[in-house]
C-alpha cells in the first residue's frame, strides 16, 4: 500500500484479495500442466512431420491460448487491484506495455516478412516446375493462385502491423515526454534486469530527466490520458493475432499440399548380419531420411558420420568418444545434426533453421518463467504458435 487508504480499507482489500487468489492459482496450474502436454506432442510433431498430429498441435495451442488469455485476465485484474492506490506503479505499468507492444510488435513483423518470404520462394520453385514440366491437370497453376491470394493478404497484415507501429512510436512519445523522471529511471532499471536474465551486455544511454512533477494527481491524471490509448493497441495487436490464426486455419490444406512429404526412406539389412538387422529396426523405427550406407560388419556412413556398431548383452550400441551409446539415443541426438550438415549444404536454410529450433526447445525447461505477467504469457502464446509449429517451408519438396 502506498499510505493514502485506512486500515478497514486495507483490510477489506486484503480479504477480497483472499476470495480471488484461489481461482489465479489453480488456473495457472492448469496451464503449466496443459503447456506440458504441447511441449510433448512439439517433440512428437518435430520427429514424425504428420500433417494430422501438426493440426492437432495447432487446436492444443489455440486452446492453451483461450486459457492462458483467461488466467492473464484474472492477473490483470488483481494486478489492477494491487495497484489502484500506487499512481507511479501504475504509469511504470504503461511504460512496459507500451515496451511490450514495440517487442510483439517486431515479432509479428519478422514472422510474417518470413512467411513471405518462404510463399515467394514455393511461387519461384512452383513457376520453374509448371515452365519445366508443365501443367496438363491445372494443379500447378491452383497452387499458384493459392499462394499469391495468401500472400496478398500476408500484405495486408504487414500494413497493418505497420500502421500500428507508427500510432506506438506516437503514443511513446508523447508519454515520454508526460511522465517524471521516476517513470524513466524504473524503465532503465527494467531493460537492465531484462538483459541480465537473457544474459546480454548492453549500454543503455537513455535521457531520464523530466520537469514534470511526481504528486499523485498528476500521475493518475496522466495515466488516465494514456491508459485506454495503450490498452486499445494491445486490443489491436489481439486482433492482428486472430487474424494471422484465421490464415493459418485458412490456408492449412495449401501448406499441406506445399509440404508434399516424402515416405521416410526404408533401410534393408543384410541377411544374416545380427548388427545391421538390429541396425536397420531402429533406423526404421526412427523414420529419418538420412542417407546411411553400410560400409562391412558393424561399420557404417550415417550421414556424412563413420560409425562402429556391435551388439552388447543383446543391445545394439554405437561407439561414441571412448564408450558406447545406445542406437536409439544415437540416432536421436547425431541424427538430427546430421540432417542440419545435409540441409546446409544443400541451401535448405528454413529446413535447418526449423530443426535447429526443435533442437532449442528441446533444451529449455520453459517453467521458471512462463506464466505471471502480460508479456510472459503472450510470449509462450507466441512461441508456441508463431514458430514451433510453422513447417512447410522447411521439408522436401
Amino acid at each position: 500500500m502506498d499510505g493514502n487508504t485506512t486500515s478497514n480499507e486495507e483490510d477489506e482489500f486484503i480479504d477480497a484479495l483472499k476470495d480471488e487468489m484461489p481461482e489465479v492459482f489453480k488456473n495457472i496450474d492448469f496451464n503449466f500442466d496443459q503447456l506440458d502436454d504441447i511441449d510433448v506432442l512439439l517433440q512428437d510433431v518435430i520427429k514424425t512431420k504428420d500433417i494430422e498430429k501438426m493440426q492437432q498441435l495447432k487446436k492444443e495451442v489455440d486452446d492453451a491460448t483461450n486459457k492462458i488469455e483467461q488466467s492473464e485476465g484474472l492477473v490483470l485484474k488483481l494486478e489492477n487491484e494491487i495497484i489502484e492506490w500506487n499512481a507511479l506503479r501504475k504509469l511504470c505499468t504503461r511504460d512496459e506495455e507500451l515496451h511490450e507492444i514495440e517487442t510483439l510488435l517486431k515479432d509479428f513483423d519478422d514472422d510474417l516478412k518470413d512467411e513471405y518470404g518462404l510463399m515467394d520462394k514455393e511461387l519461384k520453385k512452383n513457376q520453374a516446375k509448371h515452365e519445366k514440366d508443365g501443367d496438363p491437370k491445372g494443379e500447378l497453376e491452383a497452387l499458384r493462385n493459392g499462394i499469391i491470394s495468401y500472400s496478398t493478404e500476408i500484405e495486408e497484415l504487414m500494413q497493418q502491423v505497420m500502421i500500428l507501429r507508427e500510432d506506438r512510436t506516437t503514443c511513446y512519445l508523447e508519454f515520454d515526454l508526460d511522465v517524471p523522471s521516476a517513470v524513466k529511471q524504473e524503465r532503465v532499471h527494467r531493460l537492465q534486469q531484462q538483459a541480465a536474465q537473457d544474459k546480454k551486455k548492453i549500454t543503455i544511454d537513455m535521457n531520464v530527466q523530466s520537469d514534470k512533477p511526481t504528486d499523485i494527481y498528476y500521475m493518475i491524471t496522466i495515466n488516465c490520458r494514456y491508459k485506454m490509448r495503450i490498452h486499445a493497441l494491445l486490443k489491436e495487436l489481439r486482433n492482428v493475432n486472430q487474424r494471422r490464426r484465421e490464415l493459418d486455419d485458412k490456408y492449412a490444406l495449401l501448406k499441406r499440399d506445399l509440404n508434399a512429404v516424402k515416405a521416410p526412406k526404408v533401410y534393408k539389412p543384410v541377411k544374416g548380419d545380427l548388427i545391421d538387422e538390429l541396425f536397420a529396426k531402429h533406423l526404421n523405427k526412427a523414420a529419418l531420411n538420412l542417407p546411411v550406407k553400410r560400409l562391412g560388419i558393424g561399420k557404417y556412413l550415417f550421414g556424412s558420420k563413420q560409425i562402429l556398431a556391435k551388439i552388447i548383452n543383446g543391445k545394439l550400441v554405437i561407439r561414441v568418444g571412448g564408450g558406447y551409446m545406445s542406437a536409439d539415443e544415437f540416432i536421436e541426438q547425431y541424427g538430427r545434426i546430421e540432417m542440419l550438415k545435409i540441409m546446409k549444404n544443400e541451401g535448405d536454410s528454413e529446413g535447418a533453421d526449423f530443426l535447429s529450433r526443435g533442437s532449442n526447445r528441446d533444451n529449455s525447461n520453459g517453467r521458471a518463467s512462463n506464466v505471471i505477467g502480460m508479456g510472459e504469457m503472450k510470449n509462450v502464446m507466441r512461441d508456441s504458435l508463431m514458430k514451433n509449429v510453422k513447417t512447410y517451408g522447411t521439408l522436401d519438396t
